[in-house]
């Protein structure tokens, strides 16, 4: 075997060894329940959703508040 294929077949597995380290990664932090969208480099539709409905919720508590005087 020359020395530029056995150049080329570490730099190969190198690369096969950092994605597969990626998708272990990745799987095992939704197994851990973490945020799905706490790595994302755009922007989540998941989070958006998440936070409009957070927001629709603190909407109805403030509007369900009873005056004492009333």
């Amino acid at each position: 075997m020359e020395l530029q294929e056995i150049i080329i077949s570490v730099i190969f597995l190198a690369c096969i060894v950092w994605v597969g380290n990626h998708i272990y990664h990745y799987f095992r932090q939704v197994k851990d329940d973490d945020n799905p969208c706490a790595h994302c480099a755009t922007g989540c539709d998941l989070k958006r959703m998440m936070e409009e409905k957070q927001q629709q919720c603190k909407d109805k508590s403030k509007k369900k508040k009873k005056s004492c005087c009333g």
